[in-house]
């Protein structure tokens, strides 16, 4: 199946009720507030963790932070799926808020600070360092100043501290449910476009894997999931299982936020689906269709009856003869749909089908 128009061509057209998503207007600027001397760590902190925004000040939200400590930034890592922070003398567990942001990337262990993370670690969003533009595909550089400084603490050198400098950053915004299905989808299909051998859909990855039999195991939501940030949950899988062994069943109810609907309330259920079949963009090999191009539909957001568990290997089918079959009520306003060539949509079922399909 086919959108009818290219992207760059949707302005022109009024036969469809498409409304566009773009992601460079989804940012926030967040200031950084007080620095003070800047982010204090044990010195027994050893691997990888994090520098945590916190909208909250962490002198409030964290026991044991010192008053010279920055206002808004810890020092946190991962224990297996438990976040931590450090409070200067030791590695406390916490729950993580929707509007942590993580800033950068350290090596207690170096003592240095590595690249910036990409899209979500374990459920917490990152800074945005840089987007592609939706019409020319060409990157755009976020408009942000914040620079981490390993072994300085107060502008002296401080070993096993960090220093913060700069004055703001920019996060994708999550300001209301109306914006959760466009950026759920968007963020699934950057990172499955990231997934391909060369960063395109040339060569998605198989929308499950199979046992010696031909049966399908795993959904590719799951063999996505360290592309988006949750390796620690990918490791739990028995990937040899089916979605519906008891192991596997058992992880199903710690589904990404990235995966839940904003129209319905489930702890394991997801309407994002690709689209698949002969007739659509993808076959179960992950290879692409005879009808694919580069306005092909990639994913689509189905309403709650047709939403499937997120591991079970299962997802849209386009049928000619019903083209809408578990989209037209996805919610009230229609139903979201993605393209290959990173073209984000909300239409309706009243579209002609000649022209959908």
């Amino acid at each position: 199946m086919a959108l009818p128009i290219r992207v760059r061509k949707r302005r022109d057209t009024s036969a469809f009720s498409y409304e566009t998503f773009e992601p460079r207007n989804m940012l926030a600027t967040i200031a950084v507030g007080d620095l003070n001397s800047g982010v204090a760590v044990s010195e027994d902190a050893a691997g990888v963790g994090y520098i945590l925004y916190s909208q909250q000040d962490v002198q409030t939200r964290f026991s044991g932070i010192g008053a010279d400590n920055a206002d808004h930034f810890v020092a946190t890592r991962l224990d297996g799926i438990q976040w931590q922070y450090n409070d200067d003398t030791q590695w406390i567990d916490f729950e993580t808020e929707s509007t942590d942001v993580l800033v950068a990337k350290v090596n207690f262990s170096g003592d240095s600070v590595l690249s910036p993370p990409q899209f979500y670690v374990q459920g917490v969003r990152a800074v945005v360092t840089g987007y592609s533009d939706q019409i020319t595909g060409q990157p755009v550089e976020a408009q942000s100043d914040l620079y981490v400084v390993a072994n300085q603490f107060g502008s002296q050198f401080d070993k096993n501290e960090f220093q913060v400098l700069g004055t703001h950053f920019e996060v994708k915004s999550f300001p209301a449910s109306a914006v959760s299905s466009p950026l759920n989808l968007s963020l699934i299909r950057s990172a499955a476009y990231l997934s391909g051998a060369d960063n395109s859909f040339q060569d998605f990855f198989p929308l499950a894997n199979f046992d010696s039999n031909g049966n399908p195991l795993l959904s590719w939501r799951v063999h996505l999931l360290p592309q988006l940030g949750y390796d620690n949950l990918y490791q739990q899988f028995n990937l040899d299982e089916p979605w519906n062994s008891p192991h596997n069943l058992a992880i199903a109810d710690q589904m990404p936020e990235v995966f839940r609907s904003p129209n319905f309330e489930s702890s394991n259920r997801t309407p994002y689906l690709a689209s698949a079949g002969e007739d659509s963009t993808f076959k179960l090999d992950g290879s692409r269709t005879d009808v694919f191009s580069e306005d092909s539909v990639a994913f689509v957001e189905v309403d709650a009856s047709h939403a499937v568990v997120w591991t079970q290997p299962v997802d849209w089918y386009f049928n000619p003869a019903d083209p809408f079959a578990g989209l037209g009520s996805a919610s009230a306003n229609g139903f979201h749909l993605i393209s290959s060539n990173h073209g984000f949509f909300r239409t309706t079922d009243q579209i002609d089908p000649v022209n959908f399909a």
